[in-house]
């Protein structure tokens, strides 16, 4: 939804089906939405403003995504091939065997993700001079992990959902053209980032 051109709403939204999630008996966690929002504002076209100002947006985002597990992961076991023979129609029947070292889990979750982003983006001097920031903070949970359990269970991992690990950073890019002529122009971008990782949870003990 745009307004006036320099006002616009992006609102999405999407939903995963994932069979990783799902267990041979019909039960699971695998059905999961998430949506997000982001807005743009150009300032610089809802004001007037000094003849330095070329260029001015203010942005905002925030949204949800989802994950499932690998293939196999969830069960207690899986079929592996291990030979064949052919029927009479002359087609490869694959025989299997059953192997399990990882732990099923029938209340897995799929794993979540929030992020924060905003920014700005300025012009100045007929786009001779410009920067672009941006500041974003990201938290993903319910992490599908293999927490390791003693050799006496038959197993040797449980699958759980755990942990929450915060990503968080900024994003600063400077650039201009000290000079510039009809056949000529020297340009300068200057990028600058910074990110920290911090785990804010853990697996239970």
């Amino acid at each position: 939804m745009t307004w006036k051109e320099y006002l616009t709403l992006n609102i999405y939204g999407r939903n995963d089906w994932n069979s990783t999630l799902l267990y041979p008996d019909g039960r699971g966690n695998y059905s999961y939405f998430y949506p997000g929002a982001d807005l743009a504002w150009v300032f610089t076209d809802a004001f007037k403003l000094p003849s330095a100002f070329t260029y001015g947006k203010l942005r905002a985002s925030y949204v949800f995504a989802g994950n499932g597990a690998s293939v196999y992961q969830t069960n207690t076991g899986v079929f592996r091939a291990i030979d064949g023979y052919v029927d009479r129609n002359g087609n490869t029947i694959e025989r299997y065997e059953y192997e399990s070292r990882t732990l099923g889990n029938l209340n897995l979750n799929p794993e979540k993700s929030q992020k924060l982003e905003i920014g700005t983006e300025m012009k100045f001097f007929m786009n001779r001079l410009g920067f672009d920031f941006t500041y974003y903070k990201q938290n993903t949970k319910d992490q599908i992990v293999p927490l390791q359990v003693p050799a006496e269970s038959g197993v040797e991992n449980a699958l759980i959902n755990a942990g929450n690990i915060q990503n968080q950073g900024i994003e600063l890019a400077l650039y201009g053209s000290p000079v510039k002529s009809r056949n000529f122009s020297w340009d300068v971008y200057v990028n600058y980032t910074r990110n920290r990782n911090k785990i804010i949870s853990l697996a239970p003990v």
